[in-house]
């Protein structure tokens, strides 16, 4: 069963997994999906300091962030789990007090994070047994290595997102996402859409159902496979009059030493390759177009 979900991720760029199959218990994904929320109002409420730059960073991206649209944002709030999140409440005083109430939706929230990585390495295991000539590194121990630390912009991460119901909301733009192997778990109020070209074209919905699972690439994929497989570019659209919510994780390897800026990677790696239709060049990769040379 998870050989057919890899061949499927491999050839495709995404597969949707059954609850039956990756085990986790819809449960723990529904009661996280609460939890997130109640976290975000409580803190809300209180109106205390609530997001933190991770060292290495230039902008807030852990814990409870809020961004107002403006520059190239999308206008949302997310809520960030990672295995350092407790090193950066501890240093708030006023944060660490006000949480203690919410002690259980935590505790579900790294649950599930765990378990999520758990499900990865599994992929990720099956992946490196069945596809060396794809991938020129150890994926499993590249994610084993990746989640017992943190580099910038490559840290493990469950986040829980927000796109309130306002004046301005559209949704999320069409985007690459900067880790390797993304799992999607569900929206409400919105839609998830994957893209099968660069400018948006063919639009097809990917949302998983209640208990299943979404994985797909990211744009570390693209750098870890010298280019066979590819990522998957996606944005969402919302329900008039309702606020959207989803719970995702991003799994992350280092690429080298490299800082991975997402969109303007696949475009630096289309020049090194010399492709001067990255468009068709993606649009063609569901064929699965075999590239010599690396970045």
């Amino acid at each position: 069963m998870v050989q057919d979900i890899v061949k499927t991720l491999i050839n495709d760029g995404y597969v949707t997994v059954a609850a039956n199959v990756h085990k986790i218990s819809p449960d723990l994904i529904r009661d996280s999906t609460i939890a997130i929320q109640e976290i975000t109002e409580h803190i809300r409420q209180l109106k205390c300091e609530h997001s933190f730059v991770r060292d290495g960073e230039e902008e807030r991206d852990i814990f409870l962030v809020h961004r107002d649209g403006s520059g190239n944002k999308d206008l949302k709030y997310f809520l960030h789990i990672s295995h350092d999140v407790d090193e950066y409440i501890s240093r708030n005083c006023v944060l660490a007090k006000a949480l203690e109430s919410q002690c259980r939706n935590m505790a579900l929230l790294k649950k599930l994070h765990a378990d999520l990585q758990h499900f990865v390495l599994q992929i990720l295991w099956e992946v490196d047994n069945g596809y060396e000539d794809i991938f020129a590194l150890n994926l499993a121990d590249a994610f084993l290595d990746s989640v017992r630390k943190s580099s910038p912009y490559g840290v493990t991460t469950l986040r829980g997102l927000w796109y309130p119901n306002q004046v301005g909301q559209s949704g999320a733009r069409g985007h690459f996402d900067r880790d390797l192997l993304t799992a999607h778990l569900g929206d409400s109020g919105g839609q998830l859409n994957a893209f099968r070209t660069l400018d948006g074209g063919l639009v097809k919905p990917v949302s998983p159902e209640q208990g299943e699972i979404l994985l797909f690439w990211g744009i570390k994929a693209l750098w870890a496979s010298n280019g066979k497989v590819m990522p998957l570019k996606h944005g969402s659209t919302i329900i008039p009059g309702q606020d959207r919510r989803a719970l995702v994780q991003f799994n992350h390897v280092e690429v080298g030493r490299k800082i991975v800026t997402a969109e303007d990677s696949f475009y630096e790696y289309c020049a090194k390759f010399g492709v001067s239709d990255p468009d068709d060049w993606y649009r063609s990769s569901f064929n699965r177009i075999e590239l010599k040379g690396g970045p």
